[in-house]
């Protein structure tokens, strides 16, 4: 099994949580890391998370000139988004010898086995995702921007099955670099944007269970709605305590992160107790800021924000408020696909 992560050495203690919590429920993997350059004290603490396993790490690293004019995106909530995240498109520049990779972001945690999502057969297809309800904000207008239609839906690059050999093939990293340069002005969500015009029409869909983002853990994922893929991952967890029950990866894909101290995703905690048996200590001041604070809080009291009770243990204050919440807000706006 072959897996791509891209960080730097600021986010290297995030990455050793998809390292090590990846490697708890799967054996053989070689993970190569996509990086402008490491230090040699962060490589040495991302090595040790493998040694005396099967098991492997290789660093590889991307030339800075290539990618220092890409667009980065802005905005409220964006910041935290450096150029490492172009760097998957140069999957088959960087690893010509393979044909087949799962790409992770490194706000994710993995709560078990991958050989499924490994072991699926991607037909013609570039890629397999997870895709976001066409409704989504994060989309930012993405089908009239990228001048894709609706009917092909907008993934998350969070996390990607890739179809090295299919890339190779068809030219996909020219198609992408190609892409930047002539639709410069429209990218706003970098690199996932490029990867949904350019592959987009040949990209299998995938079950939600594999990327499990802040939405599905919403209490506003469980209205009433025509969103195809809304309704089709719905469907999918059937009730909401299958949302914490099937989460094989959690991708903590939208702010606050669970790095910042004001983030109430209800599996920040496992995030953090891995984090600190990786020897990594979180300084939560230096990620977080009181604008984040406020728009979380926000987003919670106003619904949009607000985390599903039910994906809470009962220990937690947040189960038991939540409810009340909901009860003085959300009901009055839309009903729930059980009323």
């Amino acid at each position: 099994m072959n897996i791509i992560l891209a960080c730097d050495d600021r986010f290297v203690p995030f990455c050793s949580v998809v390292i090590s919590s990846t490697v708890r429920y799967n054996d053989r993997v070689n993970f190569y890391i996509f990086t402008e350059g490491l230090s040699d004290n962060s490589i040495c603490n991302l090595q040790k998370l493998v040694d005396g396993t099967s098991n492997t790490i290789s660093v590889k690293v991307v030339d800075k000139e290539l990618i220092k004019r890409f667009p980065l995106p802005k905005g409220e909530g964006l910041s935290h988004i450096s150029v490492a995240t172009y760097f998957r498109l140069f999957s088959t520049e960087l690893l010509p010898e393979l044909d087949k990779a799962i790409y992770l972001d490194c706000d994710i945690l993995v709560r078990g086995s991958l050989k499924e999502l490994w072991n699926m057969d991607m037909g013609g297809n570039y890629l397999a995702a997870v895709y976001h309800p066409n409704s989504l904000s994060v989309n930012n207008g993405a089908f009239k921007r990228l001048d894709i239609p609706i009917s092909q839906g907008y993934f998350n690059a969070g996390v990607l099955l890739m179809n090295l050999k299919k890339w190779k093939e068809d030219g996909i990293y020219q198609k992408c670099m190609d892409f930047i340069r002539n639709k410069y002005a429209n990218i706003r969500n970098h690199d996932q944007d490029v990867l949904n015009a350019v592959c987009g029409k040949q990209t299998l869909v995938l079950s939600c269970k594999w990327n499990m983002q802040n939405i599905f853990y919403k209490v506003r994922f469980w209205y009433k709605t025509n969103d195809p893929y809304n309704k089709r991952y719905q469907l999918e967890l059937y009730n909401v305590r299958n949302v914490i029950t099937e989460s094989v990866i959690v991708h903590f894909a939208a702010r606050p992160k669970p790095w910042e101290w004001y983030c109430t995703h209800p599996l920040r905690k496992d995030f953090l107790a891995e984090l600190k048996s990786n020897g990594f200590r979180l300084r939560e001041r230096e990620w977080s800021n009181w604008s984040g604070f406020w728009g979380h809080l926000k987003g919670t009291l106003m619904g949009f924000g607000r985390y599903n009770g039910e994906c809470y243990p009962k220990s937690s204050v947040w189960y038991w408020i939540i409810p009340v919440l909901n009860f003085l807000t959300e009901r009055k706006k839309s009903k729930m696909i059980w009323d």
